[in-house]
């Protein structure tokens, strides 16, 4: 860990903490940022809302999910190159 710490505060990075669910994941990105380079950024993914306030989020920004029709459209362009299923 170390060695990632050294590595990354000579970069300017977009960390991405995806689909968090428990503080303690987040105590080694979000503690101490001196590990970060200048402008560097943290974006974290949750579905826990308290937990942001309690890691001390600055900014929050509520996405809304897809509609089941949508997300299969999605899934579908991605996962078979096609935007519709076939049936």
């Amino acid at each position: 860990m170390r060695e990632i710490r050294t590595r990354l505060s000579q970069k300017k990075i977009l960390l991405v903490l995806d689909n968090l669910d428990k503080k303690e994941q987040s105590y080694f990105f979000t503690g101490e940022r001196d590990f970060l380079g200048p402008g560097s950024r943290i974006l974290i993914t949750t579905r826990d809302e308290q937990l942001l306030d309690d890691l001390g989020v600055h900014e929050k920004f509520m996405v809304l999910g897809l509609n089941p029709q949508d997300s299969l459209q999605l899934f579908c362009h991605h996962a078979f190159d096609q935007g519709n299923p076939k049936e």
